[in-house]
């Protein structure tokens, strides 16, 4: 299983379809008053914030193991913890493939103890399809752009049993989260090769997530296979999914 690099869209050299469902689903995120606090989300909490279209897709273990899949996953990275990490894995069958790189990035990402969101807001939509191939990080900041001004697809550093199985039954998760609050006047210092150090504003703006999980039929369960946003802007590195 090949690890995705973090990379721009704007490398891409033309568009790239995305097969099934996934060609002609359309983002229905909206900007709303609706808010939620993550740290108290619940089951009950999440079934309600998410409209699920295509369940007829799912078997009755699909579905319900859907929405305890997207809580955990919502709930781990509003407060990540490397052992709660460890769990997620664990219930999958799953294994970190470059583990020395993986902690290492963990630690740089998440070591200041704030999580990547910490409000919903609007409302979320999740739709099921299935395709013959996986879908490609390319593919997922190609339909991210399609949507928005700019694009970004996260690495993936894990592993699970069932994924040569075709077809793959995906649920692409679109929602709308606030991260945690910067200080007035954040900024990112980037050095240059000429030794200048360039400095560029941060902004915690709300940001769409998306999230294709992917359903694993040896372990019966649902895991994160690829991962992206809709803002490529300067910002903390506690912003960022790693999994």
């Amino acid at each position: 299983m090949m690890c995705y690099k973090w990379c721009l869209v704007g490398i891409l050299c033309g568009a790239i379809g995305v097969q099934g469902a996934l060609a002609s689903a359309t983002l229905v995120v909206q900007p709303s008053d609706q808010r939620m606090d993550m740290h108290q989300l619940t089951l009950n909490s999440t079934r309600s914030w998410f409209s699920l279209h295509n369940p007829e897709l799912l078997s009755g273990t699909q579905h319900e193991q859907l929405w305890q899949t997207l809580t955990e996953v919502l709930l781990l990275y509003t407060s990540p913890d490397i052992e709660r990490y460890r769990q997620y894995l664990q219930r999958r069958g799953g294994q970190i493939l470059l583990p020395d790189e993986f902690y290492q990035q963990w630690q740089e990402h998440f070591g200041t103890g704030k999580g990547v969101w910490q409000q919903l807001t609007g409302v979320g939509r999740i739709e099921v399809f299935r395709t013959e191939q996986p879908v490609t990080a390319m593919q997922a900041m190609r339909y991210i752009l399609d949507r928005g001004k700019a694009a970004l697809a996260f690495s993936r550093y894990s592993g699970f049993p069932g994924e040569s199985e075709r077809p793959c039954l995906y649920a692409l998760v679109q929602f709308t989260a606030a991260p945690p609050s910067l200080p007035p006047e954040s900024v990112m210092e980037v050095p240059w090769l000429d030794g200048r150090v360039m400095r560029f504003a941060m902004s915690d703006a709300p940001r769409t997530y998306f999230l294709w999980l992917r359903w694993d039929e040896q372990v019966q369960c649902w895991w994160i296979d690829v991962a992206g946003v809709d803002r490529a802007d300067a910002r903390p590195r506690h912003y960022d999914l790693l999994f």
